[in-house]
């Protein structure tokens, strides 16, 4: 009997120092990808856009890192908490300092925002808590992505496709009219989403613009037209065509400004 409680004992004295002695079990620190993105600088001289991602459900960040500067440098990241958010900013030289403000909104994420400087390859990472998020983007030189563009109150109805050479948006002016016609046609290789026109002037009786506006969807058109009544020269406009390659699988918007 004493030799069956002795073993009982030295049973029980080894189970607590072998449970006192294990280590704690913590969750491993994970890398998540978010995929890629791939897009256009919107011009041959002057190409510097943005690019972002976001994060839903964390509100902390440890570090935010871009895996090549030379073609986007991280520029800030927002935290938006509940009613309230902070932005953290840096300067040119990697500097930051932190901005506080209010948001309506409820919902809970952190968005980190990127200058494009040139075109190549650069992952955006973020880092929060043990995880670190990560998306890598592709970005390629500005190429014009249509063969023709015609709005027929500009340029007497002629092609202005040339005008958008160098750079995604091209200033015209435009002649009085009730109606207005743009007509459109891509290069090989390219489609047409969407057209959207745009009539509006800002009105500061509201502290906005008014006025009208008129989209036409497309499924990767070769040619599209769309026009738009009750035109108003008083009022600026803009034609959009949204195009996107077919190879690069990645889309490109061109605008015509009239009268701005």
């Amino acid at each position: 009997m004493k030799k069956f409680i002795s073993r009982v004992v030295a049973f029980a004295m080894a189970a607590v120092i072998m449970f006192s002695v294990s280590p704690a079990i913590t969750a491993e620190a994970k890398k998540v990808s978010l995929g890629s993105e791939t897009f256009y600088l919107k011009s041959k001289k002057s190409g510097a856009t943005t690019c972002y991602f976001s994060v839903e459900g964390i509100t902390s960040v440890k570090k935010v890192t871009s895996s090549n500067p030379k073609v986007a440098r991280i520029y800030n990241y927002d935290v938006r908490k509940n009613s309230s958010y902070y932005e953290y900013w840096y300067d040119r030289y990697g500097e930051g300092f932190e901005k506080t403000s209010t948001n309506s909104s409820s919902n809970k994420y952190v968005s980190c925002n990127a200058t494009v400087f040139k075109s190549g390859t650069a992952t955006l990472s973020l880092t929060s808590g043990k995880n670190t998020y990560s998306k890598k983007f592709k970005i390629l030189d500005y190429t014009n992505p249509l063969k023709t563009l015609t709005v027929s109150n500009v340029n007497n109805g002629k092609n202005i496709a040339g005008k958008l050479k160098n750079g995604n948006e091209a200033k015209v002016k435009g002649k009085k009219a009730k109606t207005i016609n743009v007509a459109a046609e891509v290069k090989p290789g390219w489609g047409i989403k969407s057209i959207y026109i745009s009539n509006t002037a800002y009105d500061s009786s509201v502290g906005h613009s008014l006025g009208a506006y008129t989209y036409r969807y497309f499924n990767n058109a070769k040619t599209a037209k769309h026009a738009m009544q009750n035109y108003s020269n008083k009022r600026s406009a803009s034609v959009s065509v949204d195009c996107y390659n077919k190879k690069t699988k990645a889309s490109l918007t061109v605008y015509a400004r009239i009268n701005q």
